[in-house]
């Protein structure tokens, strides 16, 4: 009977935790939408810092590359994750996909508010 309780108590919380976000939105879409996030961020810095230091442009951010920047790569995942999980509760995946500037401003006033962390400066 206990082990029926639980079960159910944790099938109860994965719906409610379901719940939480809007429409059109599954576990896959979400590891998906962070991890598009954290390649972009990763990818923006990446350039940035070859401008900034008049390296060559088409040099690639190399595996060993990723490696030394792991720390900053996991802040990067960290924040995107967050953002990621709180814009979900307020957009469907359908308006994420439509409203990238309304979504974007939303995201950047989640890491304003300090609800999601950004990498140290």
């Amino acid at each position: 009977m206990l082990r029926l309780l639980v079960l159910l108590g944790c099938a109860c919380a994965s719906a409610l935790a379901a719940d939480a976000y809007r429409d059109g939105w599954t576990p896959r879409a979400l590891r998906d939408a962070a991890a598009a996030c954290t390649e972009s961020l990763v990818q923006g810095v990446w350039e940035n810092t070859k401008r900034e230091q008049g390296a060559d442009p088409k040099r690639p951010l190399t595996p060993e590359l990723r490696k030394q920047l792991a720390p900053q790569i996991d802040a990067f995942r960290a924040l995107c994750d967050c953002t990621v999980r709180e814009t979900a509760k307020r957009y469907g995946k359908r308006d994420w996909e439509q409203q990238g500037d309304a979504v974007a401003r939303y995201g950047a006033d989640l890491v304003r508010r300090g609800v999601c962390k950004g990498p140290p400066r």
